[in-house]
């Protein structure tokens, strides 16, 4: 999405020897990817203050990309799509958290069911994100403790008393199941093309 400015900034840095020629498309993808970073940071929050829930999606965001990373799913074709889906679905995590109540048993089993699913059906290679035979055997490690440390999360949250975190978490598990199925859906709708 910013190429022209992650350019910019590193023909300046080229210019004042900062970096070496040599290392110049290793810079220019760095830099590119903070811009993306930032923007993407600045969206969260900016969507977090809108709807009063800035530490909530901060949270959310933690548990949701610690996760998302290993079990995989959907991934949008573009940067600038994945920008545009990710801020629909913050801005609908908040609007979650905000008008809509879960009693904390509900919360349990929706971890529950999807935390089994995710197990079961993690990681889910997309045609922009594939994975290899030893990435397939580590994320699918690392999804089921990374999922089973979430779903203790959600138990302890609601246990203690914590519900907004029960929430939070819950939402987490909830969204990267889905993100999970719809990289099936694609890649079963791919098949058959």
């Amino acid at each position: 999405m910013f190429e022209k400015t992650a350019k910019t900034i590193t023909d300046k840095l080229l210019a004042e020897d900062i970096v070496l020629h040599e290392d110049k498309e290793i810079y220019l993808f760095g830099v590119q990817q903070g811009l993306n970073l930032i923007l993407n940071l600045a969206t969260m929050i900016a969507i977090g203050l809108v709807f009063g829930a800035v530490w909530e999606l901060v949270v959310y965001t933690v548990f949701y990309g610690a996760l998302r990373r290993f079990a995989g799913g959907y991934h949008a074709r573009t940067q600038m799509n994945c920008y545009v889906l990710s801020a629909i679905l913050l801005a609908t995590i908040a609007m979650l958290i905000n008008f809509v109540e879960i009693q904390p048993i509900f919360l349990v089993w929706i971890a529950l069911f999807t935390c089994t699913n995710i197990i079961l059906l993690s990681p889910v290679a997309d045609a922009n994100k594939p994975l290899d035979k030893i990435e397939e055997k580590v994320y699918k490690r690392r999804a089921i403790i990374i999922s089973i440390i979430q779903l203790g999360t959600v138990l302890l949250g609601v246990y203690f008393d914590i519900v907004a975190i029960a929430r939070i978490v819950t939402l987490a598990l909830a969204t990267v199941h889905l993100m999970i199925l719809a990289g099936l859906l694609r890649a079963r709708s791919n098949s058959f093309c």
